[in-house]
């Protein structure tokens, strides 16, 4: 992900998801978490799990972005240390796109190809 951490934040702001140190959170009504049919068959899901790391996805309901993050508890499991690896959106016609910025009053992503309506993005996962 090539994005600098204050355009990260400002996004994440913007849909009210708050990731740090020992805190991940965010409204759960709008947002669905799963775990991607890539991630689950790969051999890394495997070597995660032996090293307490897991990696996940939210689908922002409204505008169909997508966050993937990782978690990392420490030997004790005491602490989790949270990550935002990818920002992304599919299309409906399946393309897969990095998120580069997000205009949520004009509802349009840009990626870096191009810009994306809300419309144009598949919120099935």
């Amino acid at each position: 992900m090539n994005l600098p951490a204050n355009k990260l934040n400002e996004i994440l702001l913007a849909i009210q998801l708050q990731v740090g140190p020992d805190i991940f959170h965010y409204p759960e009504e709008d947002f669905v978490r799963y775990i991607s049919h890539e991630y689950l068959a790969s051999e890394r899901y495997q070597t995660d799990e032996v090293y307490r790391m897991h990696e996940g996805n939210l689908l922002h309901k409204d505008s169909g972005l997508r966050i993937t993050y990782t978690t990392t508890e420490d030997y004790y499991g005491e602490h989790v240390e949270y990550k935002v690896i990818a920002l992304f959106i599919v299309t409906r016609s399946g393309e897969r796109a990095e998120v580069v910025n997000v205009d949520f009053e004009r509802r349009i992503f840009d990626t870096p190809d191009r810009q994306v309506l809300f419309t144009e993005v598949d919120r099935l996962y």
